[in-house]
């Protein structure tokens, strides 16, 4: 995982706005998180929080239009 300076007043999503936006349980997250799969996260403090630009363009990347796609 590698860190990021934020832009200083970027918002950022908790675990269940994200898993919202991405159709998910915020258990998926979790295990992901645990796993260290898939999206980068932020620790504010005891919190858990992801950028939302990483949460979209993990989404938008995601789409594929058959199952032959490379991933």
């Amino acid at each position: 995982m590698t860190s990021t300076i934020l832009a200083p007043q970027q918002e950022l999503w908790s675990p269940k706005r994200t898993a919202d936006y991405l159709g998910l349980s915020t258990g998926t997250l979790a295990n992901w998180r645990y796993q260290g799969k898939y999206l980068r996260y932020v620790k504010v403090g005891a919190a858990i929080r992801y950028e939302p630009n990483v949460v979209m363009r993990f989404k938008r990347e995601g789409i594929r239009h058959g199952t032959g796609e490379e991933s």
